[in-house]
């Protein structure tokens, strides 16, 4: 864990967030800045930085992380009715603890078509 890391301190639960599904290596919450009807952050409870989940160091890093996600987007439905999974790097990263956004929701449509 990282001292200085906020989702460190979410992980450990020091700091109160909206869990909604978690498991022995992973936790997912609401986004207090929702940018969709559903925003959830999923990332591990471990404090893993970009450069060393992008570089393959993390073994299974990615296949557990995507396992997760796909059982929150299960849980929101959205599987049904659309999401999308953006993972952010270099300069638009805010918080150096690899995670993903999930976005979603009823009758919801990104502002860009990537």
């Amino acid at each position: 864990m990282n001292s200085d890391c906020i989702f460190c301190d979410i992980a450990q639960g020091k700091i109160k967030s909206s869990i909604v599904l978690e498991n022995d290596g992973f936790i997912a919450i609401e986004n207090i800045n929702p940018e969709a009807p559903v925003h959830i952050l999923v990332m591990p409870k471990e404090h893993i930085k970009k450069k060393d989940a992008i570089s393959g160091k993390v073994n299974d890093f990615w296949n557990n992380l995507v396992k997760f996600a796909y059982q929150v987007i299960q849980k929101y439905e959205l599987d049904k009715t659309g999401y999308r999974l953006v993972n952010n790097g270099a300069g638009y990263n805010d918080i150096d603890h690899e995670h993903f956004h999930i976005l979603g929701g009823k009758n919801w449509k990104p502002k860009d078509n990537l």
